[in-house]
């Protein structure tokens, strides 16, 4: 009786085995809620100057001996305080011109300016800086009354550390407001660098600026065109007055507080473009190591839910850097079954696939004097079947590839002409290579390619978006940064407004049937700045887009919209990036059967930058079918145990 319960036992163990072969748990993540702010407890809003309003008088600095220049407090009586900065010009009087145009000082040397100056306890730069002001301007005499007067004056604004290092973050010379008026300043990542770098540590707890201080500075100069515009000389005829009136100066710094970021999203495959350096790089180099992936540039997926990327590996350690173009294909779980590597080269920008065939889209430099469209046609196990290139003439670069149900292969190409003035190309080839028709294009750039099931060819070039109707007529359609294809020929678009990231879902004559602005809020008032990388269908007419947000915080998101248009989730899916401007890598995304949408970025680690690609959950995990090994072994486990009992039940009657 003891046998028979262990073999019963052993039965159920394998039969729980087989299960677990064929099942996945959901993977965790946090979902933050469409378009509100991020939260108070991860993000704090500094306001550190300590008179915005000017309702007292600021400091004030009045350089060279010209004399012109003076201000005013105006202090608030049922009104708002201001601060009024005059510069009066009397024909020929001279002013001290700088010798350094390219110096972050004014063109003229005898200008005025304000200061304000803060401390800076935190021992990090800010994520992000917005300064506001409110000001107007009043002219009077020949500056008021000549057509040019707007461009004979600047109004600046400053960063000057605590090592008396200036900063110029903002000029502006012609278009001033005559009325109340705001303009906002966001800071780059090198303002930020510029301004607040020198107060934090470095590894050796070492600061460079004396003290954790910092001054912002607004002021009014006279500009170049004062001294010489158009063949004449401004200063020796101009007499009048400017007068730059200022109502409020506020600053606010983005910091992010310790912890983890609460709103990220974990992968449930995840994996890395890799490739051994022996594979590649050549036995003399002085110091072997590993290429890792730049960025992917395309995606494209099989029926069975594997995808193929097209992307470059590189090496960054000197003294040799090599870039090699590599086309990958990955299962369903994201384990690399075979990567085919061409040459430094080649750059390959596109692939596609009709279900049987995977075609690579590269431009080689070594084909011709200059690149050409290299087009290659493989198996599903990457053998190759035929390669073809094509020469424009000119330099041709950044090709995308898209399959017609009848075998057509359609390219289009980017580049630049014979007179190297950029331009675009539609190219058409058949099954076997040969080249059918070529056309060209206004355009230079191609970023994304569709294709209808009538053969009507949508394709994305510099942010603006045609439809081909046939070879010889197309459609300008407008502004758009990302396209995707979906049943019955519905089309989703994307353009980036006021009010957001507009996502478009439209019918096959182009009609908009629905329309959502997508927002990523900081705060309640403040919006980060949103570039749509890439949009995909999901199995149930969901919509997905990889959004990259680089105002304030850096981050990748995946946003999931109803069939209907509805904002459903907002996942932060990385935040390892640089947060201050985009990659300009182009992030690609396939969304699967099974309940993954496939993404592919580049991310930071130490020393290093790759490429990773990931799948993360967007709705019911459905795991691919065990294979056949799997099948054999626990199948026969199971069958050889029930035999055991079979037999040892039939001695035990004997």
């Amino acid at each position: 009786m003891r046998r028979e319960r262990l073999c019963v036992l052993l039965v159920i163990s394998l039969c729980l085995l087989f299960l677990a072969s064929i099942t996945v748990g959901p993977s965790q993540g946090h979902d933050r809620p469409c378009n509100e702010p991020i939260p108070a407890d991860y993000l704090d809003v500094i306001e550190p100057l300590p008179n915005p309003q000017f309702e007292t008088q600021p400091a004030m600095v009045t350089l060279g001996d010209s004399g012109e220049f003076s201000y005013v407090h105006h202090p608030a009586d049922g009104d708002k305080a201001y601060l009024e900065m005059i510069w009066t010009h009397s024909a020929g009087t001279e002013l001290e011109w700088n010798p350094e145009p390219e110096s972050e000082l004014p063109s003229c040397l005898d200008f005025i300016y304000t200061t304000q100056m803060f401390p800076w306890e935190f021992e990090m730069l800010p994520k992000g800086v917005l300064i506001e002001m409110e000001w107007a301007v009043d002219l009077q005499g020949d500056f008021n009354n000549t057509e040019d007067g707007e461009l004979m004056f600047e109004v600046f604004v400053w960063l000057i550390d605590s090592s008396d290092n200036w900063k110029r973050v903002y000029r502006t010379q012609s278009h001033q407001p005559r009325n109340w008026a705001t303009t906002r300043i966001d800071l780059s990542y090198f303002d930020v660098m510029a301004g607040w770098g020198g107060m934090i540590e470095d590894d050796y707890g070492v600061q460079e600026d004396p003290i954790d201080s910092l001054t912002l500075a607004i002021g009014l100069a006279p500009s170049a065109e004062f001294y010489s515009y158009e063949g004449a000389q401004p200063w020796m005829n101009y007499t009048g007055s400017v007068s730059a009136r200022f109502a409020s100066l506020s600053v606010q710094c983005f910091v992010l507080l310790e912890g983890e970021d609460p709103m990220h999203y974990d992968a449930m495959f995840n994996n890395t473009l890799r490739i051994a350096s022996s594979n590649v790089v050549p036995p003399e180099a002085e110091y072997p190591h590993d290429y890792v992936g730049v960025p992917f540039y395309d995606m494209a997926m099989l029926p069975d839910n594997s995808i193929v990327t097209a992307g470059r590996c590189s090496s960054f350690m000197p003294p040799y850097s090599y870039i090699y173009s590599v086309v990958a294909k990955w299962d369903a779980g994201l384990n690399r079954q075979w990567t085919k590597i061409w040459s430094n080269r080649t750059n390959c920008r596109g692939v596609a696939t009709d279900g049987s065939n995977i075609y690579a889209a590269c431009t080689d430099f070594g084909h011709s004097e200059t690149s050409d469209l290299m087009l290659t046609k493989m198996d599903l196990s990457g053998n190759t079947i035929w390669e073809v290139y094509w020469d424009s003439g000119g330099d041709d670069t950044d090709p995308k590839a898209a399959i017609a149900a009848n075998g057509t292969i359609y390219v289009a190409v980017g580049g630049f002409d014979t007179r190297w003035e950029f331009q675009g190309k539609l190219l058409a080839f058949d099954q076997n290579g040969v080249l059918q028709w070529n056309r060209t294009y206004v355009g230079g750039y191609p970023s994304d390619i569709e294709i209808t099931s009538d053969g009507r060819l949508y394709v994305v070039d510099f942010g603006w978006l045609n439809e081909w109707l046939s070879p010889d007529d197309f459609v300008e359609r407008g502004i758009c940064s990302a396209i995707a294809l979906g049943e019955e020929d519905t089309l989703l678009t994307v353009e980036r407004g006021a009010q957001g990231l507009g996502i478009a879902k439209r019918d096959e004559a182009y009609e908009v049937e629905w329309q959502t602005y997508y927002r990523y809020n900081i705060t309640d008032e403040i919006m980060s700045i949103l570039e749509c990388k890439a949009l995909d269908f999901g199995p149930d007419g969901e919509v997905y887009a990889i959004v990259e947000a680089y105002r304030i915080v850096g981050r990748w998101l995946l946003v999931e919209l109803g069939p209907d248009g509805e904002l459903r989730s907002n996942r932060t899916i990385s935040d390892d990036h640089w947060p201050y401007a985009t990659s300009g890598y182009k992030v690609v995304l396939e969304v699967g059967s099974n309940g993954l949408a496939y993404v592919g970025l580049d991310r930071f680690e130490p020393d290093l930058l790759s490429t990773g690609v990931y799948a993360f959950q967007v709705g019911q995990y459905i795991p691919p079918a065990p294979d056949l090994l799997t099948l054999m072994v626990v199948g026969g486990g199971i069958i050889g145990v029930v035999i055991v009992i079979g037999v040892y039940r039939l001695r035990k009657r004997v």
